[in-house]
């Protein structure tokens, strides 16, 4: 993604988010984040990363499970 600009990364979030709906787009990001912390952890041992990862992943799903509103759903 280093190639993008900053308004190519703006317009496939936008897509990404009109196409699934903005908490589908929130459930899949905490799920790279626990593959990620899992990852730290079994692979490289840095548990302070991987804690790190688990908590944006926790942050991002309560953030999602209040996404849920009927004015959001396509």
């Amino acid at each position: 993604m280093a190639d993008y600009t900053h308004e190519d990364r703006m317009e496939l979030l936008e897509e990404m988010i009109d196409g699934n709906h903005l908490a589908n787009v929130l459930d899949a990001l905490a799920e790279v984040c626990h593959a990620k912390s899992t990852h730290l952890e079994e692979a490289w041992q840095d548990h302070n990363a991987a804690k790190a990862w688990t908590s944006a992943a926790v942050k991002i799903e309560r953030l999602s499970s209040r996404t849920e509103y009927p004015f959001m759903i396509q």
